[in-house]
């Protein structure tokens, strides 16, 4: 949901805005966080074969990638972090998500 869409529905149900409830966009966040998600999508995600499991993003190339988007060097550390970041939650979501199949998977079985 964007903003637009959230105040619209709070003037339809004549209910007042509430800070903690507008949705976050890209562009609340600072340029390095801006710049980290869009060098983040640009990188190719990496699969175990035989699992499915979510590796992570690989890095192979990051440095043009970086360049590419002509990073200033001393922003390069803290945009790298921000990937990371990024990278770490994404794995947890599909770790979650998986297990969840699985004991959906283990609980309609027959015994």
């Amino acid at each position: 949901m964007t903003k637009d869409t959230y105040f619209e529905m709070c003037e339809m149900m004549g209910t007042g805005v509430f800070e903690e409830e507008i949705p976050v966009e890209l562009n609340d966040f600072p340029e390095e966080v801006q710049t980290a998600f869009e060098v983040y999508q640009v990188l190719q995600d990496h699969w175990e074969g035989m699992s499915g499991t979510y590796m992570g993003k690989n890095l192979t190339g990051v440095k043009d990638i970086l360049d590419i988007y002509e990073v200033e060097h001393t922003d390069r550390k803290l945009i790298l972090k921000f990937i990371n970041l990024i990278d770490r939650e994404r794995m947890i979501q599909y770790d979650t998500k998986r297990k969840q199949e699985d004991s959906l998977k283990s609980s309609k079985s027959p015994p």
